[in-house]
């Protein structure tokens, strides 16, 4: 976990609350059993700050849902 809080900005980690490990301000609504772990690449994040708003992210997908059953 180190090697990667390392790397700052770069880091792929989001959040990581082991299980068992008290709430804090960023953990306010997960219980002390719960095990969490947030990950975005580089390239998401670029995605997420060009095309997310301050209050909402929506995501689609359309995976087959053609009748060559493609992938988009």
């Amino acid at each position: 976990m180190e090697a990667l809080n390392a790397l700052g900005p770069q880091t792929p980690v989001l959040l990581y609350k082991p299980q068992g490990t008290e709430q804090n301000e960023e953990t306010v609504s997960l219980l002390p059993a719960n095990f969490t772990l947030g990950l975005e690449t580089v390239a998401q994040r670029q995605f997420m700050l060009q095309f997310g708003t301050d209050r909402m992210v929506c995501l689609g997908s359309t995976h087959g849902t053609n009748q060559y059953h493609l992938t988009w």
